[in-house]
């Protein structure tokens, strides 16, 4: 009786570490796909506005078409521009995703500012 109950409450901790593990990766492999899909949007966005002349609205416009299309997996996804500047070009940029997994679900929060590389007189 006595290794019974010790196999169960094994195989019951084991499985809770499983569990957690698997959560963990996929906390990962979310926050990175989101940290590498906000920064090579803002970086597209920066090299887009640098070329023609941008507003605010517009830089969002621009933005949202590139990071939307790597972030279209995820139930929930929510992008605010916080921070816009003319000269020197400065876009900050804040997205948060939320993903609806069936046991705990995964909320990433990427706050990410970029400014523009000025070459004085060459």
């Amino acid at each position: 009786m006595k290794g019974i109950i010790m196999s169960a409450v094994l195989w019951m901790h084991m499985t809770v570490m499983i569990m957690g593990l698997a959560w963990m990766f996929q906390y990962e492999h979310t926050r990175n796909h989101v940290v590498q899909a906000h920064k090579q949007a803002l970086r597209a966005t920066i090299a887009a506005c640098s070329v023609s002349q941008c507003d605010q609205d517009q830089a969002l416009e621009i933005f949202e078409g590139y990071v939307s299309y790597s972030l279209t997996q995820f139930d929930m996804a929510t992008l605010h521009l916080m921070g816009f500047s003319d000269d020197p070009l400065l876009i900050r940029t804040v997205v948060e995703v939320k993903e609806n997994m069936s046991w705990y679900p995964i909320t990433i929060r990427s706050d990410k500012a970029m400014i523009q590389e000025i070459q004085y007189g060459q």
